[in-house]
């Protein structure tokens, strides 16, 4: 099944075996890049106007529509995606006792440009909410809990790219 599955989210990414890296702007408050031809660590993080609180807290995302000056550059473009050949990417969501699961989101918008950092942090926590529903098995709930921890006290820190287009989801309590 996960052989099948991979090779899905291959022939839907268009990936081959020779992934390309391209140079990318950065922005220093929320990204790094790698250079041609490396495959060096990729991370955009999420940082509200708080500056001794990690993150950005998940709830906000899904539960209310977000004020634009409330996320650190919430309405640039993710500049990490601007030369990318996918259009999606797979996020990897691992919870200790619960396992991985992915899902693929879009990273372009309707004239395929990135999308702003504040739409792919509201795609992180729709998917984080139904990560959590679907493994504790509160379908309806806005707030499930996962062993102690509640969504409503969950903050997104960071995606950081392991390989291509697979980026792995950073949370926090």
């Amino acid at each position: 099944m996960v052989t099948k599955l991979a090779a899905d989210f291959a022939a839907r990414l268009n990936v081959t075996d020779e992934l390309q890296d391209t140079a990318m702007d950065v922005d220093s408050d929320s990204e790094t890049s790698s250079s041609e031809g490396s495959e060096e660590p990729q991370e955009i993080r999420f940082q509200g106007r708080q500056n001794n609180r990690v993150g950005f807290p998940l709830r906000v995302f899904v539960k209310s529509p977000l004020p634009v000056s409330s996320l650190r550059d919430g309405e640039e473009p993710v500049t990490i995606f601007e030369e990318s050949k996918h259009d999606y990417i797979q996020l990897d969501l691992t919870w200790p006792g619960y396992g991985t699961k992915s899902k693929l989101i879009s990273v372009k918008n309707g004239k395929r440009d990135p999308i702003a950092l504040r739409t792919l942090a509201e795609e992180v926590a729709k998917y984080c909410l139904s990560y959590m529903q679907e493994q504790s098995g509160d379908y309806n709930s806005e707030n499930p809990t996962l062993g102690n921890v509640s969504f409503y006290q969950v903050y997104l820190v960071a995606l950081h790219r392991s390989k291509g287009p697979v980026w792995k989801v950073e949370i926090q309590a």
